[in-house]
């Protein structure tokens, strides 16, 4: 009958209203709450209790470092407050009998990573019984099941975006039972969950995939020319030629031709520097073109703690090291930065707290980071939002919190009233044209253009569907380049048929516990190297055997687990043996590349680095075409080659100077390209081509080993740590481009399995998978086929198996398999094979030798009958030499007999 709802703070005051509303429609009734602070929708989150008489909320402050958030309960109709939580709790929501209440509480660890655990608490007081134990990531939106004994959460793992809703089941007293169960959804979903309706419905909203793209269109209008690809494509900004575009693209600042073409990433070269912030990256070029200003993510330490600032700091337009002009708390932040016309000066946005509320103002800094100074006070109402300078630089034009466009003097001064809006937001945008006649601006998804002289506002047509949010004006004032929005739309689902629960499959096992997947063993009749790789639809292994380079079958006539026919490929002159291998996408090449020049050690750590060539070969059979000559390469596990999908460009390593890079060139034989200025190897191209993975490298010569996984776009920008590792190795995809699965030192005996997280600045969550028992060490990952198996090559126990072969040539049969067997002999009458197996290792300094015998067609050896010779001995000869005697009834043998 009543729905209880937060109403925004007034000008005068930083505390919510709170206020209930008749369903049936009526007036709103104001709950006499105390001095009531809220933010986010958990914090905002009300709850009415079923009776409709008593409220449930959370009040207190949360900014970036403390969340001081109670939940109290007061009768409607009274003005009493009761406190029910301690500090950093939030989320009530009443039980549908009225009993209880569940409640999120938050904590932080020194390294600031996000704490949550569920919880119930008497509605009357009392001490709290936890349902969740505090984990990492965030617990969101508990709602009760219509009868009380179920409670649905949101659940984001840490650093990840929130795209499953968990289950538990509680007795009658309120306990816990068994172990949560989770939903996946097919979306993310950044809000509560909406309810839970009687029939077993639950209402959550599904947030539509994002995406961002930057146009430019003449300033009078008319078609959009799209100048990047879909990705996270924001802040358009001009080079003062025009020639070309720079942009944040997924944290890093990016340059594409203003006519469209290849994006070249700016590197930004400092160990605590990660990348761009948004919103209010800014990425605004000098005027002079060669120096850029942004608002930069700073990661540090900090009395042993992990901190983080964003501050202002300008750069070489082409890259290298940031220099930092301001410095900031991580509560406040220095955002939105552009260059007065001159060039001598940064205009930025910095906030100040009063009385627990925020102000944002307007600075400015000289280009040499002195002469800091504060422009605006409250009465500006400045808005968290992009500024501009005007362009005879005497004023800078803001967004202002009342709904307009302002400008205020550079020097400091009474705000001036330009235009009305519709609204204000962060990823608005405004800029002046060039000449100074009129100002663009984003409102209502659309740009605008307004002319001071007239007063007029007039639309710029763009013909494009998506929002425009972020602006840049071409140096002639011919063009508009904007960022156009697409996704991001929320809509209400109902979840149903999830119960009962066992629907959803077993209970989850513990994290720590590892996966136990099935292992099949395949059987290559050849001795292989490092060099193995799976082809893209799973079915054909290319891999190197005695120096040269094959292709085999993975389906033959003798069993699953024995491939077919191998074919050897054309290599030419070309020594193979310790290579890199990758397949093209459509499967109808392989890429390989040479030994070291004779003479060379393939370990010369002296910067002396071998020289090779990189080919490719059609895998259906042909000559071999050489790609890349006299590149260097310095580790055997380091040949690893990538080719992308479409089969046009290779990702290699090379070496200089005992530095590994990552390179991409052109198969066609156009340049090579380096992709990195951090130490790498082991580039792997995602299925799609977008992404390529590595694995970071301090070194040659160095004892310190190797880094993490790591991910950069394809394209460039800046590199992602997804998974941290002591020596990584060997990274492929799965098909779909969701995990990467890579190998960790020391005693490789485990795969491990990352996930891709949406979030750009997340590392992924990593499953381990046990390797099959008796594998001393998993050498190297072979590929992920699209029916989700990956191919390994293991180094395990040695193990001998006995075939038998038509004398003609033609298809091995396996006879018994696992046998660790020497000296195959056949019996008299064909029926039988005897051969030597020594004892197991380790069971004391003698061996005991004995023969065994089975039978020709197939099966499991077993001893001979005690009359046979049992040897003891000190060592078995690979050459024993045992033979048969002509009645089949004697057998000679050599051994090491212990004396």
């Amino acid at each position: 009958k009543w729905i209880a709802f937060n109403a925004e703070p007034g000008k005068s005051t930083s505390s919510t209203s709170i206020y209930v509303i008749p369903s049936g429609g009526g007036n709103p009734q104001k709950v006499q709450v105390p001095s009531h602070y809220c933010g986010w929708p958990s914090e905002f989150r009300l709850s009415l209790s079923p009776d409709g008489k008593t409220l449930a909320y959370a009040s207190g402050w949360v900014d970036y470092n403390t969340r001081t958030t109670k939940i109290y309960t007061i009768p409607v109709n009274g003005n009493e407050a009761r406190e029910l939580t301690e500090s950093g709790t939030w989320d009530p929501a009443w039980s549908p009998d009225g009993s209880r209440i569940a409640f999120v509480k938050f904590s932080r660890d020194n390294e600031r990573n996000e704490y949550t655990e569920l919880l119930v608490i008497p509605a009357k007081g009392g001490s709290p019984k936890k349902l969740i134990d505090r984990q990492l990531g965030q617990i969101r939106g508990p709602v009760w099941s219509p009868d009380g004994k179920m409670i649905a959460y949101i659940k984001r793992p840490s650093m990840e975006n929130p795209k499953e809703i968990w289950l538990i089941q509680l007795t009658d007293e309120g306990d816990p039972v068994g172990t949560p169960r989770k939903v996946d959804l097919p979306m993310e979903s950044y809000h509560t969950i909406a309810g839970w309706t009687p029939d077993n419905k639950i209402g959550i909203q599904l947030t539509n995939p994002e995406y961002e793209i930057i146009y430019t269109v003449p300033a009078a209008g008319g078609i959009a020319t799209q100048v990047t690809p879909q990705g996270w494509t924001s802040y358009p900004k001009w080079s003062p030629d025009g020639k070309r575009i720079f942009y944040r693209g997924a944290g890093s600042i990016i340059s594409v031709p203003s006519q469209g073409g290849a994006v070249d990433t700016i590197q930004i070269d400092s160990e605590f520097v990660t990348g761009t912030a948004a919103p209010g990256s800014g990425n605004e070029i000098s005027p002079d073109g060669k120096t850029i200003v942004f608002a930069g993510m700073k990661n540090f330490y900090e009395e042993e703690k992990k901190n983080w600032e964003v501050d202002i700091f300008t750069m070489p337009v082409e890259g290298g090291k940031p220099e930092q002009l301001t410095s900031i708390s991580n509560e406040l932040q220095d955002r939105f930065p552009c260059w007065s016309p001159d060039g001598h000066f940064i205009a930025f946005i910095r906030p100040e707290i009063i009385d627990k509320k925020f102000f944002m103002h307007i600075y400015t800094i000289s280009r040499d980071g002195e002469n800091l100074t504060k422009i605006t006070d409250r009465s500006d109402s400045v808005a968290w939002a992009p500024i501009d300078w005007t362009q005879d630089g005497k004023s800078i034009t803001y967004f202002s919190t009342d709904n307009a466009i302002r400008s205020i003097p550079a020097e400091g001064g009474e705000s001036k009233f330009i235009t009305e809006i519709d609204s204000t937001n962060s990823q608005f945008d405004l800029a002046w044209s060039p000449d100074g006649t009129e100002l663009a601006y984003t409102d209502k998804g659309k740009i605008w253009i307004y002319d001071p002289a007239s007063g007029k506002t007039e639309e710029v047509k763009t013909g494009v569907a998506e929002h425009a949010t972020k602006l840049g004006w071409s140096p002639d004032g011919q063009k508009i380049a904007f960022t156009a929005y697409g996704g991001g739309d929320a809509g209400l689902w109902l979840m149903e048929n999830f119960l009962p629960l066992e629907k959803l499959g077993p209970e989850n096992v513990s994290p720590a516990a590892p996966l136990k997947p099935k292992f099949t063993k395949i059987r290559i009749p050849s001795r292989l190297s490092w060099a193995v790789k799976l082809s893209p639809d799973g079915k054909t292994l290319a891999h190197i055997a005695d120096k040269k380079l094959w292709v085999t079958p993975l389906t033959g006539n003798v069993g699953p687990d024995f491939p077919g026919k191998p074919v050897q490929l054309i290599t030419g002159d070309v020594e193979v043996e310790w290579t890199g291998l990758s397949w093209s996408r459509d499967g109808k090449w392989i890429a390989f590349n040479e030994n070291p020049a004779p003479g060379r050690s393939d370990n010369d750590t002296t910067g002396r680095e071998p020289i090779q060539g990189i080919y490719v070969v059609p895998s259906g059979g042909g000559e071999s075409q050489k790609v890349l000559e006299n590149y260097r390469d310095a580790r055997v596990v380091n040949y690893r080659i990538s080719l992308s999908p479409d089969g046009k460009t290779l990702a290699h390593t090379s070496v200089e100077n005992k530095e590994q890079h990552i390179y991409l060139t052109s198969v066609d034989g156009g340049s090579s390209t380096k992709l990195l200025e951090m130490q790498a190897r082991e580039p792997a191209f995602s299925p799609d081509g977008k992404m390529i993975a590595f694995v970071q490298d301090r070194g040659l010569g160095r004892d310190e080993g190797d880094l993490g996984l790591w991910t950069v776009p394809a394209a460039g920008g800046s590199p992602r740590l997804l998974a941290e590792a002591g020596k990584a190795s060997s990274p492929v995809w799965s098909p779909d481009g969701t995990m990467i699965a890579f190998l960790d030192a020391p005693r490789r005996k485990k795969i491990l399995i990352a996930e891709i997280p949406g979030d750009r600045e997340a590392k992924g969550k990593v499953t381990a998978i046990e390797a099959p028992d008796g594998t001393e060490e998993v050498t190297i990952l072979a590929g992920w086929t699209p029916d989700d198996k990956i191919g390994l090559l293991i180094t395990a126990q040695r193990d001998f198996s006995i075939f038998t072969l038509p004398a003609e040539g033609g298809q091995a049969a396996i006879v018994d398999a696992n046998c660790y067997a020497f000296q195959p002999r056949w019996s008299l009458d064909g029926k039988q094979i005897i051969y030597v197996k020594p004892p197991e290792e380790g069971e004391n300094r003698f061996r005991k030798i004995r023969l065994f015998s089975v039978p020709s067609g197939g099966g499991t050896g077993s001893p001979l009958p005690e009359d046979y010779p049992s040897l003891t001995v000190r060592q078995l000869p690979y050459q024993s030499g045992n033979r048969i005697s002509p009645d089949g009834k004697m057998i000679v043998t050599s051994a090491y007999i212990y004396t």
